[in-house]
């Protein structure tokens, strides 16, 4: 072989070829595909929570104006209401869709006074679960870590 042949042949040997090009976009591109899947799933979750949270907090508005305008606080279901007190027109909120397809159920007890508790009786947003007093609301015994 001349020296311009060999010349030559080594010149194609060099780089990529199209399909290895190729082969390597289409992997960078479903790791990608995997990670904004888990981004989003993510923020999803994070959301719902959220949600979840404002609405457990006008629980405990509306719990405390019940108590307060000594009213008595009631169980149940969104769009029940919650005291029933009439001057207090206060229902249980919806929660968000994406928390889950189950309905939870509101329980407050003791009904009356200043030292109540209220929380979604066995029911949780995506593995949050929280409970209100007088004081304010936090997460449940056993869901910190989720709640956050």
């Amino acid at each position: 072989m001349s020296q311009k042949g060999a010349k030559k042949k080594q010149e194609r040997n060099e780089g990529f070829t199209l399909i290895e090009i190729l082969l390597i976009v289409a992997i960078i591109g479903i790791l990608a595909s995997i990670i904004m899947s888990l981004m989003y799933g993510s923020a999803q979750r994070k959301a719902a929570i959220n949600g979840y949270k404002t609405s457990i907090r006008s629980v405990q508005t509306a719990v405390e104006l019940c108590t307060g305008a000594n009213g008595t606080a009631q169980d149940g279901n969104p769009g029940d209401p919650v005291c029933d007190s009439p001057s207090i027109d206060a229902t249980y909120p919806e929660l968000p869709n994406k928390c889950g397809a189950d309905t939870p159920n509101f329980t407050v007890f003791p009904k009356t006074g200043v030292n109540w508790v209220v929380e979604t009786d066995g029911w949780d947003c995506r593995g949050c679960r929280m409970e209100c007093t007088a004081e304010g609301c936090m997460a449940a015994a056993g869901f910190e870590d989720e709640c956050e």
